[in-house]
């Protein structure tokens, strides 16, 4: 149980300092892991908000956002991070944020994106980082969809 409730203190300690760096609230203090081991936002007032209902779409996308990353990095196997639409539900600021964080979650990142939620021009707020950008492109019921390489222009 020691170890357990040290990870636990590691998790939560990982998850608000990526929470800090990628929130736009300023009255969001921390996270804090609860008894169902979901995760509850703490506002500089040491008000809890740890029911869904009280969070926007996009703050639970941010909380979660944030497991992932600080179970991640406290884990003790480096493993790649899949995410699929990490920003369908994000105003453009956040967007960005995560956009800028991203590099730093894991050495290898997947992404499966929409041209709605990677916009052009979005590639700039990942520093570099990209090894190999992908598209899929829908051909017809009998010959499915193609992977090509994506070009500058976006076809």
């Amino acid at each position: 149980s020691t170890f357990r409730e040290e990870q636990k203190a590691a998790v939560e300690k990982t998850a608000t300092e990526i929470f800090r760096e990628i929130r736009s609230k300023e009255e969001f203090d921390r996270l804090k892991i609860n008894d169902q081991y979901g995760l509850s936002i703490i506002t500089v007032h040491n008000t809890i908000l740890d029911r869904s209902e009280w969070r926007s779409s996009g703050e639970e996308q941010i909380v979660a956002l944030s497991l992932i990353g600080a179970l991640n990095k406290c884990a003790q196997v480096k493993a790649p991070i899949f995410m699929d639409t990490p920003f369908g539900r994000l105003d453009v600021t956040h967007g960005e944020r995560v956009l800028k964080y991203l590099p730093k979650m894991s050495d290898q990142i997947v992404l499966l994106v929409t041209d709605r939620e990677f916009r052009e021009g979005d590639e700039i707020h990942l520093a570099g980082k990209i090894k190999t950008d992908l598209s899929l492109k829908y051909t017809g019921e009998k010959e499915g969809s193609i992977i090509y390489p994506t070009t500058a222009g976006g076809e």
